[in-house]
């Protein structure tokens, strides 16, 4: 996976710099982004592919990154930084003045996943959010990640399902809330991150996987 550091111990000795600083309360670089909305689920790219039920994701721990966004009344991004914490936590101070005097910069937080298994397997996204769920999910990931750190272990790689939960807003009009789940079903080494070739399968028994017909968000 991309933007890792040279070694697993720089990695881990990043994350722990910062790591009372991450609490519950770089962009994708060309990368599909990874979003989720009560209507269609998990979905990524331009076209809005759904993600395959059951698939597996790795998430990069270099990427983990924090910042801010802030947006226009009418829903227009005006302002957006986000930098991995091993780059240190962009203060609130330090962001520039919004030509827009009425927004507001809101805290939001990001990573990079890649599909490891499924029909998307090799598929690298970017996620990343500002809502209250989005945060708490980020920090319990991210708690994960310095946890198997701590503990020795160079499995410091979670490999996560992507899921999704929901309550009732105390604020009757909002109606139900959902929120991100990154249900941790296994670990992986860094080095263990790239997806190997295919093995080439002999001619007699090939045959043409039927494709998987994908339901698009309406516009």
């Amino acid at each position: 996976m991309s933007n890792l550091p040279t070694t697993t111990s720089d990695l881990i000795g990043s994350l722990l710099a910062v790591e009372t600083q991450i609490a519950a309360p770089q962009a994708g670089d060309g990368m599909d982004y990874l979003g989720l909305k009560a209507s269609t689920g998990w979905t990524y790219g331009q076209d809005n592919i759904e993600t395959e039920a059951g698939a597996k994701w790795a998430i990069n721990p270099a990427s983990m990154a924090k910042g801010f966004i802030a947006w226009s009344d009418d829903s227009k991004v005006i302002g957006d930084v986000l930098q991995p914490v091993t780059q240190g936590l962009i203060q609130r101070g330090e962001l520039p003045v919004l030509d827009d005097n009425t927004a507001t910069w809101a805290e939001q937080c990001g990573f990079q996943l890649m599909c490891v298994s499924g029909e998307d397997e090799g598929t690298q996204v970017m996620y990343k959010a500002s809502t209250q769920g989005a945060s708490k999910e980020f920090a319990r990931l991210y708690n994960e990640i310095i946890a198997k750190a701590k503990s020795g272990s160079a499995d410091i790689v979670p490999i996560v399902l992507l899921d999704r939960g929901s309550y009732q807003h105390s604020v009757k009009k909002y109606g139900m809330v959902t929120f991100p789940v990154f249900d941790i079903v296994g670990w992986q080494g860094v080095e263990d991150t790239e997806v190997s070739e295919e093995p080439e399968v002999e001619e007699e028994v090939a045959e043409e996987a039927p494709k998987r017909r994908r339901r698009r968000k309406v516009a």
